[in-house]
């Protein structure tokens, strides 16, 4: 079977010569792809940078691309790709980090063996590729505790932030960064790539120097864990008699596609406002052969009948309403028939040090308990079983038909502990 060398991005900058430097003193090494001098004649298959020329005769097939390449960013290049199984692929760039969009495209091709290749040496693609393609198929919530250190070097990393957030501000009250407005969408760019990223321990630091995945248990204790929406999953499924699920700003579709998955539901319908989200969505849902259907539409106008849906949910979507929280929960309301799940960040119930200083700075809804007090529903709250230390999430569970306490009703989802979490738990 041929190899697949995949450069990326990155390696823009440099000329043809360089890269077939590269490609001669790293790729020679018959035990990482046959030697280039050998390439055509093994039917290997090189994607480039369309600004570096190759020799066409080097390899069985040259394949260029413009500006960069990905899951979103020009699929007729991959796509004819993904119908072939190689005997390795090869990605070369310089960093992870820099190099991530090219790092997932190829765990999504098909190859006995993947590699990525920089400065540092060769990285096996394995770990990430078990990251960033999920198992859909119900199971438990699977989480990894951190070492003691560097559990410790996160909360001081966060810790540090909130100083220099509070001396930049001399010590005064948060002030909001942006005016939050449900009409407007914070995306308006290719998402997919980085929301897989994010599900890496380490392919893509965030704000805080750490994985988007490093998360908190309701013990205190941080752990990386690629189940985040798996975990809310496994909540809504928890509830029987359910035949169809409205995932309203659904971002890239991964909760969606484990509802889905579960075989519970006869539609799982994922909506958000911003086209670019929701293409993501549909391609994260073809990449999985997944059932669920994705739609563009806003908080404030959802486009489906009254009462036409048993349940909706949002996970960390409607923090983004800010002042306009009651009139996108008035509309969720409107087209649900039995019951609401709301997975959101507030400091309302369960707050943690620095989230007092970040859910008002980045201007995030923060008044469920008035908006919920005041709609006259039956409403309880939980923590959620897992959130980021500076960002702590809070379940609501909303019954639009009767007036008994949700404890009471659905005890399934409101067991203490972290072993009690609906679908299940497993911590190493």
């Amino acid at each position: 079977m041929p190899a697949l060398i995949i450069v990326s991005t990155s390696f823009r900058q440099f000329g043809a010569a360089d890269v077939e430097r590269v490609l001669n003193n790293l790729l020679g090494n018959p035990a990482i792809v046959p030697p280039v001098a050998d390439a055509a004649r093994d039917g290997a298959v090189i994607v480039h940078p369309s600004s570096i020329a190759f020799e066409r005769a080097r390899f069985s097939d040259v394949i260029p691309y413009d500006t960069e390449i990905g899951l979103e960013k020009h699929p007729e290049v991959w796509r004819p790709l993904r119908q072939r199984r190689f005997d390795s692929i090869t990605v070369l760039g310089l960093d992870p980090v820099a190099d991530h969009e090219a790092i997932i495209l190829a765990c999504y091709l098909e190859a006995d063996d993947k590699r990525f290749i920089d400065r540092r040496g060769v990285h096996d693609l394995a770990p990430w590729q078990a990251q960033v393609r999920p198992d859909l198929r119900p199971r438990e919530v699977r989480v990894r505790r951190l070492g003691p250190e560097r559990q410790r070097d996160y909360l001081r990393t966060v810790h540090r932030w909130l100083g220099d957030q509070l001396v930049k501000a001399d010590f005064d009250p948060p002030i909001p960064a942006t005016h939050r407005d449900p009409e407007v969408s914070d995306y308006w760019y290719p998402r997919l790539a980085t929301d897989l990223a994010q599900q890496t321990l380490d392919l893509l630091p965030e704000e805080h120097g750490a994985s988007f995945s490093t998360l908190m248990l309701r013990d205190g204790s941080l752990v990386h864990t690629s189940d985040f929406y798996r975990a809310i999953a496994n909540f809504v499924i928890a509830v029987e008699g359910m035949d169809s699920v409205l995932d309203v700003g659904c971002g890239s579709g991964f909760l969606a596609c484990y509802l889905a998955a579960s075989g519970r539901y006869k539609s799982v319908l994922g909506t958000d406002s911003s086209p670019w989200r929701i293409n993501g969505a549909r391609l994260h849902a073809e990449l999985h052969g997944s059932a669920a259907r994705f739609d563009v539409m806003t908080m404030t106008n959802i486009q489906l009948p009254d009462k036409s849906v048993d349940i909706s949910v949002t996970s960390y979507a409607l923090e983004q309403t800010g002042e306009h929280l009651e009139r996108c929960f008035s509309e969720i309301r409107r087209v649900t028939r039995k019951l609401i799940v709301l997975v959101e960040p507030t400091n309302e119930f369960f707050a943690t040090l620095p989230s007092l200083w970040h859910i008002p700075a980045r201007g995030w809804a923060n008044q469920y308990y008035s908006m919920l007090s005041k709609s006259g529903l039956a409403f309880a709250m939980r923590p959620s079983l897992l959130y980021h230390y500076f960002n702590p999430g809070t379940v609501f569970v909303i019954d639009l038909q009767h007036r008994d306490h949700p404890c009471l009703r659905y005890p399934q989802l409101f067991g203490p502990g972290v072993e009690a979490w609906p679908g299940g738990v497993t911590v190493s």
